[in-house]
């Protein structure tokens, strides 16, 4: 099973422009990825030009764009209760 990558661990140690740079690079990576694969020949010769698949991209996006909604504060309010006294 794979480890995805925790959005609250990317929000604390980038900064929203690392973030946003990441972002858009794999936003531009699921706009190329329309493609799975072709072949291109060339006066060179023949190339085969595989794409990620958009899913992998998916995956690997899906938590940095969460983290920028986190940094922006964009993610809502997250409440945790400790009971300090010791009682249910």
């Amino acid at each position: 099973m794979a480890r995805s990558l925790n959005y609250r661990t990317i929000c604390n140690i980038y900064t929203e422009s690392q973030i946003q740079t990441k972002v858009d690079f794999y936003l531009g990576q699921l706009d190329n990825a329309t493609t799975r694969m072709y072949r291109k020949d060339t006066s060179q010769g023949m190339q085969q030009v595989e794409s990620e698949e958009i899913r992998n991209i998916e995956s690997i996006l899906a938590p940095w764009m969460k983290a920028l909604e986190c940094k922006k504060g964009l993610g809502g309010v997250n409440i945790v209760s400790q009971n300090f006294g010791g009682h249910c």
